[in-house]
């Protein structure tokens, strides 16, 4: 079996982007509500992400009080997603 590229997604292509670096840029037509892609990493202590963050790692997610996800992995291409001011999707914690 070939190695899969880990930006490789079926509805998100990840290509250069005049908003910052890399950008996320839908392949398809979108529908309101519809999963996108999952933003994935370590699960990490809060302490731990403010000190990420302090080092630079743009790559923390908030996900509760308690913990953050560190999305710098290779494997999380949801970390090349752009912030946007007039946003067309939003983040929604799955349990």
């Amino acid at each position: 079996m070939p190695n899969r590229d880990p930006l490789d997604h079926p509805l998100v292509m990840f290509k250069p982007s005049r908003i910052h670096g890399i950008g996320g840029f839908a392949w398809v037509d979108l529908r309101k509500g519809q999963r996108i892609i999952e933003y994935i990493g370590p699960k990490i202590p809060k302490a731990k992400g403010l000190a990420e963050l302090e080092r630079d790692n743009a790559y923390i997610f908030s996900l509760n009080d308690e913990y953050d996800i560190d999305g710098s992995v290779a494997w999380n291409p949801a970390r090349f997603l752009n912030h946007s001011c007039a946003p067309n999707c939003e983040a929604a914690i799955v349990c």
